[in-house]
């Protein structure tokens, strides 16, 4: 007969049978399934059998007598396999006979057994405690047996939503345990089985080390146990919620001790407080490297206050995400400027990129820019940047990280799906909760919005209702709009479009200058070039590549900064009076039912322009532009030319042909476009500057030297400096236009080409240009084509610009400078140089660049506005050289005459393109 052995009990499988598991050793320990020697209980439902009568409430009697408590057992026989064996079993405390229990409840049989030295020394007292139950018709011998047949089915999800409705919590017990993670239970008093996950933790699979400890853990303290289920939310997997026994919360525990991460995606529905309690949880378990945590590194804090606030007032919606806000100005920054920034821990669907012709949006995107523009354009917004990121390249405006903020306007109450509702102050919040955006997922420890949980609130309570991107039954609308710009031949077909209508509603999409924009008419799903007619704003800088290819005019970059910051992404009117050669719309805007040219005219940020558009306008506009001329608003604190006069004085002061500068041998560094190249017109002073530098790097260190740039010497050239670039065996000079250490990219003013200079070398590769050559005149410059235009449609720009190219490639002209314009730009025409026409001291205009590229239809030419009077007489025989083209039908014209019918529907030349110094 084998020894007693003590343990404690597990579980009960049925009404005779319990599982003991023994004392932990380095791990779970290991268990004994013990079936009750001489006990027929009622059998359990399985697969392959039914249930007996009263087989639940014969387990349950000895669940509730012997789950958790210390017993001793001795094991009679074994059994058919190993760990299953039959033996006695007795409770520690007052040494209960669980067997005779059962036995004497009347919720198990005895089994006969005829050879005596097989009986158990109480099997005499388990007969007559059997009869006796029998005759008192007890447990299992009752005579209803139908009473003792229980129908358990698996709660359903509507069943679950409609138990939530009416409370959270409910008595169960737990009949399995999966992982430590995860539990079936049965609903007491309700015969329903239910898959249960605990929400907010995640705990390590059970056949990892630390995921089979965590399954014992829960295992010894929750099986077969009594407890208080609460039900928060139903998934496809199962009802999330939470397993409640009177020592506390399992949730809780499993994280404190280290063997479960906090899930906080889960746990959205649940108060905050209750939240912060499981992070704190989770804080201690990794300070203490518990388990899970056990190779824990602290990660880089996240921060709890934002890094700076400011208020402002939102300028432009860029995307449903991205914003650009001009900060109010301060006593420390009484100048701010512009401030892109991203809406914190949010992601919008995607607009799709303009050069993208499919408009290829992400469903949504279009709703939610919209949105957020009809939310925030123009208003007072409080911003909170929180954190930044790196940029995978750098912007425009030289910004290497983008910054990350929550933006807050004032409570309104504005249409939400079902019903008018005051929403929340924060954009961002305001998007998700419309399903409009989606919340980030951010590492542990990654820095994310202060507002994050609530974002994670209204995003749940967004998906829960289905709306928007949430909603994968509903089709998102499509947008597709016709691009106008640049296209004159569809913008003439608009053109009576808008002429049929008094006003068209339309919204500012972007501003070039303060009287120049780029609007999106949602009337004809068209986005234009439109111009106010007889207006003029200052130009801005053209920047190309980094360079400022173009230059601007006093007052522009002010001018289109006040036109932005009432105007870009407004509602508006506009009235097309006519479309010019280019597809530019020209006419009248109205912002809140005023014509915008009276303030644009009062502001300074705009004046009256020359051309016959200019007598349309009237004494009203024209007193409102004295008035500010008079006070200096504006452009007019700068002194302007006036146009009409330097047109007289240019006509006065005309040289003939033959007297004009030429620039001899000129070569072409480079092509613009089909009238825009850079000439080289003199000898670069490479060999003078050579020799000097070359000097002063020999000589001895106590010699005046120079300074040498480079990370060696760990000085870098600042923007804008002159400096001398060692290249092709010579130094060179040239002006440093951005800074990238070890890199530098230079703009060799001789040559007007670009270059990135390494400067990792020992040997030096760039010095600061002594002052003697710094002072000298570059020997390249940017010009104009005289008397030409390039040509309006796009399929024709590229294929002139190469045969601009081509013509000048390895050839070198006399440039003849006809004149300049009012902004100081060169017009030259392109002649063959002296060398290749012997005896002929004068080449003719006919022979020049000008007159073949309009001669083979990749140029036309230019308007009577745009050239001083003076030199009409050439005007004209360019016309003559255009008439050849368009018989001929060459390129440009091969589908027809591509001119307005009026003269005066021409636009500004170029308007967009200039001389780059």
């Amino acid at each position: 007969m084998a020894s007693f052995q003590s343990g404690k009990v597990k579980c009960v499988t049925s009404g005779a049978t319990i599982i003991i598991y023994g004392t932990p050793q380095g791990g779970p320990p290991p268990e004994n399934q013990i079936t009750l020697e001489c006990l027929l209980a009622p059998r359990m439902r399985s697969a392959d059998t039914t249930e007996e009568p009263y087989a639940w409430e014969s387990r349950d009697f000895l669940r509730r007598k012997c789950v958790g408590k210390q017993v001793r057992f001795q094991i009679t026989r074994p059994g058919m396999q190993p760990g299953r064996d039959y033996g006695s079993v007795f409770l520690v405390e007052g040494n209960e006979n669980l067997a005779l229990s059962c036995v004497a409840e009347g919720w198990c049989d005895v089994k006969e057994i005829k050879d005596a030295a097989r009986r158990p020394s109480y099997y005499e007292d388990l007969v007559r405690a059997r009869n006796a139950a029998k005759e008192r018709k007890i447990g299992k011998w009752q005579e209803n047996h139908a009473a003792g047949i229980h129908d358990i089915a698996e709660l359903r999800d509507e069943e679950a939503r409609e138990m939530m409705e009416k409370g959270r919590e409910y008595p169960a017990i737990i009949e399995s345990i999966p992982s430590a993670h995860s539990f079936r239970v049965l609903l007491k008093g309700q015969w329903k089985m239910l898959n249960i996950m605990l929400n907010g933790v995640q705990c390590p699979p059970s056949r990892e080390a630390v995921g089979a400890e965590a399954r014992y853990f829960v295992e010894v303290r929750l099986l077969n146990r009594e407890v208080t289920v609460r039900m928060d939310d139903v998934t496809p997997q199962g009802v999330l919620g939470a397993i409640l026994v009177p020592q506390g919360d399992m949730t809780l525990e499993l994280i404190r001790q280290g063997f479960g991460r906090f899930t906080p995606a889960s746990i959205r529905t649940l108060p905050k407080a209750y939240s912060d309690s499981l992070r704190a949880a989770e804080r201690d378990a990794q300070q203490r490297k518990a388990r899970v945590w056990a190779n824990w590194v602290p990660p880089v804090v996240a921060s709890t206050t934002a890094r700076r606030e400011y208020h402002g007032i939102c300028v432009e919606v860029i995307s449903g995400d991205t914003v650009s806000v001009m900060p109010a100005p301060t006593a420390t920054n009484p100048h701010p400027r512009e401030e892109r920034l991203s809406l914190s821990s949010i992601r919008a669907p995607r607009l799709a990129p303009r050069t993208d012709e499919m408009q290829r949006n992400e469903p949504w995107a279009w709703e939610a820019r919209d949105a957020l523009r009809r939310l925030l354009v123009g208003q007072q917004v409080r911003v909170r940047v929180e954190y930044t990121r790196p940029l995978s390249g750098v912007t425009p405006d030289g910004a290497t990280e983008r910054e990350f903020a929550s933006i807050y306007v004032g409570s309104v109450s504005v249409p939400s799906p079902s019903l008018l509702v005051a929403h929340p102050p924060n954009v961002a919040e305001r998007l998700v909760s419309d399903g409009l955006a989606t919340v980030q997922r951010h590492k542990q420890g990654e820095e994310r919005a202060l507002d994050y949980e609530m974002l994670q609130v209204s995003e749940e309570a967004a998906r829960k209702a289905n709306l928007r991107v949430h909603n994968r039954s509903q089709e998102a609308p499509v947008h597709r709009f016709q691009t106008l710009v640049g296209n004159p031949r569809l913008a003439k077909e608009y053109r009576p479009k808008f002429q049929r209508v008094q006003r068209a509603h339309a919204i500012v999409e972007a501003i070039v200058t303060a009287s120049r924009f780029r609007v999106f008419v949602p009337q004809y799903d068209c986005v234009i070039s439109f111009v106010l007619g007889a207006l003029r704003a200052p130009n801005v800088d053209r920047i190309q590549a980094g360079r400022v290819i173009i230059p601007g005019e006093p007052y522009g970059p002010e001018a289109l900064s006040e036109a932005r910051l009432h105007l870009l992404n407004r509602e508006v009117e506009i009235t097309v009076d006519t479309v010019d050669q280019r597809g530019n719309f020209i006419g009248t805007l109205f912002f809140q039912g005023k014509n915008i040219a009276s303030r644009l005219l009062a502001d300074g940020l705009a004046r009256i322009g020359g051309g016959p558009a200019a007598r349309t306008v009237g004494d009203e506009l024209r007193a409102i532009e004295e008035a500010a001329r008079t006070a200096k608003k504006g452009l007019w604190a700068f002194p302007l030319p006036d146009e009409q006069a330097d047109q007289e004085d240019e006509e006065e002061r005309a040289p003939a042909p033959e007297s004009r500068p030429v620039y001899r041998n000129a070569s072409v560094t480079d092509v613009i476009d089909g009238a825009t190249v850079c000439i080289q017109i003199a000898t670069p002073p490479d060999q003078a500057i050579t020799a000097h530098i070359d000097r002063l790097l020999a000589a001895p260190e106590s010699a005046p030297t120079v300074a040498v740039y480079g990370v060696r010497g760990g000085r870098m050239p600042e923007p804008n400096a002159m400096v001398a670039v060692r290249s092709e065996g010579v130094w060179r000079r040239a002006k440093v236009l951005d800074v990238d250490a070890p890199h530098a990219l230079v703009n060799y003013i001789d040559y007007d080409t670009e270059s990135d200079v390494d400067l990792s070398p020992s040997t030096p590769v760039m010095v600061a240009l002594p002052e003697e050559f710094v002072k000298q005149d570059p020997c390249a410059m940017c010009c104009f084509l005289a008397f030409l235009a390039p040509p309006p449609q796009e399929e024709f720009q590229g294929r002139a610009t190469e045969h601009l190219k081509q013509l000048t490639n390895d050839r070198v002209y006399d440039a003849r400078l006809e004149y300049l314009d009012h902004r100081k730009r060169r017009y030259v025409s392109l002649l063959p140089a002296a060398d290749e026409r012997p005896g002929q001291p004068q080449a003719s205009l006919q022979e020049s660049l000008n007159a073949i590229m309009v001669r083979a239809g990749l140029a036309m030419a230019g308007s009577e506005e745009e050239v001083p009077r003076a030199f009409h007489t050439e005007l004209a025989a360019i016309r003559q050289e255009e008439a050849v083209a368009n018989k001929a039908h060459a390129n440009l014209w091969s589908y027809g005459d591509v001119r307005p019918d009026e003269e005066e529907q021409r636009g500004p030349r170029r308007g967009g393109r200039g001389g780059r110094r």
